[in-house]
């Protein structure tokens, strides 16, 4: 990994630049700072970050931006795993809102039956949970982006007065029994791994005006 902050190729251009030290990514977004970890497929013996991820910016509107990244030969049409990073500056929006406005649209889509959400509890000290959604089978039909099989999605968002940040890890997977995890297709211990890192590493503050 690159010893020294580096700047995170983009595919657009008009936004903050990304600076990568370590497996610690930071940028500034609807006027936050934010610090989160590095995607989960970098691996240190294929180069650093930036020669296994890229990434989008995207203002949907004033105070909501998006940062989605996918790996280097993927993307954001086709992809097999992203890391994403929402930013809401609305005074008084909480964590608990954001996790709804994930949890019901991914039940929604899913088939009965095939549909789990739970929470990993927060590292000794934080109040930081994890949202860990899974579905074995999606309704191809009420899916609107990208046609994955099945899905597993995990999310920490952090709240301050002026606002939320939500990081959050998607794989696009096979077809799964969320009841056999033994028959996951990510394993429970990647997806905790992945959890833990998202709620020791992610920080942000709101920049000064």
């Amino acid at each position: 990994m690159a010893a020294s902050p580096a700047v995170f190729a983009q595919e657009a251009t008009d936004e903050p630049v990304i600076e990568v030290t370590g497996r610690v990514l930071k940028t500034e977004m609807s006027g936050f700072a934010v610090a989160f970890p590095a995607p989960g497929w970098v691996d240190d013996e294929n180069g650093s970050v930036l020669d296994q991820s890229r990434s989008k910016v995207t203002e949907i509107r004033p105070g909501l931006t998006s940062l989605v990244f996918h790996k280097k030969d993927e993307n954001t049409a086709f992809w097999s795993e992203l890391m994403a990073v929402l930013a809401v500056h609305v005074p008084g929006y909480t964590a608990g809102q954001q996790f709804k406005r994930m949890a019901d649209p991914l039940a929604a889509s899913c088939m009965p039956g095939q549909i789990d959400l739970s929470w990993i509890v927060p590292l000794p000290g934080s109040d930081r949970e994890a949202l860990v959604g899974m579905c074995g089978a999606y309704n191809l039909q009420a899916r609107q982006t990208q046609a994955c099989i099945g899905g597993i999605v995990v999310a920490v968002s952090l709240e301050a007065e002026e606002g939320v940040v939500t990081v959050y890890n998607e794989w696009c997977t096979p077809s799964y029994d969320v009841k056999n995890p033994d028959k996951w297709p990510v394993s429970r211990a990647e997806i905790e791994n992945r959890a833990r890192m998202m709620q020791s590493l992610t920080r942000f503050e709101v920049l000064p005006e």
